[in-house]
């Protein structure tokens, strides 16, 4: 058994009720599951107690910005796939204790809404944001708008195509747990 599942059990956790984890909590609404289920639970202990370098933090801050603009733009069958192909992977993942994997699925996950959701051209603002996390901000105050779009665009196809090979192959160690 691996060891880090050893460690003190995600479920003895109490997340921070005032940081809501929106994009896991659509997801589990959709499927008709209580706010207080497992993997909802679990989202939230990998956010608190497994989230503590300066990037992931700079992520999580840059989530709580832009995480309720992408739920408002998802519809049901949406969530669905969401859970299919992310969540109860996850879910899987931290139970096993595989916490890094479990990060870099959720972050791969999150960063195909936000490219399909939010990074249209006409959403100015969040294309800033997201430029400015991802790209950290070079060349944001001199480049015009449409290069900026388009750098973040390619950075995004470039970054979410290596993501989904390295995490295809990653996860076939655990295959058998995370494919239900």
């Amino acid at each position: 058994m691996n060891e880090k599942a050893n460690e003190k059990q995600p479920n003895e956790i109490k997340p921070d009720p005032s940081r809501a984890c929106f994009l896991t909590t659509a997801t589990v609404e959709a499927q008709g599951l209580p706010d207080d289920c497992e993997p909802l639970q679990l989202a939230r202990y990998l956010r608190d107690h497994e989230m503590k370098s300066k990037k992931e933090l700079s992520a999580v801050d840059l989530y709580y910005e832009i995480a309720p603009e992408i739920v408002a733009r998802c519809d049901k069958e949406e969530w669905a796939v969401f859970w299919r192909d992310h969540i109860r992977k996850i879910t899987a993942l931290v139970k096993l204790g595989e916490y890094d994997l479990a990060k870099d699925l959720y972050t791969f996950a999150t960063a195909s809404l936000v490219n399909k959701k939010i990074t249209h051209y006409a959403d100015v603002r969040m294309v800033d944001r997201v430029y400015s996390y991802g790209l950290h901000g070079v060349g944001q105050t001199w480049l015009p708008y449409w290069m900026r779009y388009g750098l973040l665009k390619t950075a995004l196809f470039a970054g979410l195509s290596y993501q989904s090979v390295r995490l295809g192959i990653l996860k076939r160690k655990h295959s058998q747990a995370i494919d239900m």
